[in-house]
C-alpha cells in the first residue's frame, strides 16, 4: 500500500484519489471492467471512510465476493438501492384488477 498524505492511496488493485472535492475509488474488476465510486467529501473523516471502503473492496475482489451494487461499500449507494427496491410495482388482487378494468 502506498499513500500520499490524504490525496492519493493505492491498496493492491484499488486506488483512492480526489475528484471534484470528493474521494473517488477506482478499480478494474473483472478484468477490463472499470469501476468508479465517489465515496466521501474531502476531509479527515472522508479519508478514513475512503480507505476503509477501498480495503473492503480489495478484500472482496481477492475473495471473489465483489458486490457490484456497491451497497456494501457506500451508504449512499445502499440507500439508493433500498429506494429502488421499495418502488416495486404494486400487486393487485382479482377484485382490484376488475375494478381497474371497469373504470
Amino acid at each position: 500500500m502506498y499513500s500520499e498524505g490524504q490525496a492519493k492511496a493505492r491498496i493492491d488493485k484499488v486506488s483512492v484519489d480526489i475528484k471534484a472535492n470528493r474521494y473517488r475509488i477506482r478499480f478494474s474488476y473483472p478484468k477490463g471492467k472499470r469501476h468508479e465510486l465517489h465515496i466521501a467529501q474531502v476531509n479527515d473523516d472522508g479519508w478514513l471512510t475512503a480507505l476503509k471502503a477501498a480495503k473492503l473492496i480489495n478484500r472482496d475482489i481477492n475473495l471473489g465476493d465483489f458486490d457490484d451494487t456497491y451497497a456494501r461499500y457506500s451508504p449512499t449507494h445502499a440507500k439508493t438501492l433500498e429506494i429502488a427496491r421499495s418502488q416495486k410495482q404494486r400487486e393487485y388482487n382479482l377484485i382490484e384488477l376488475w375494478d381497474l378494468y371497469r373504470s
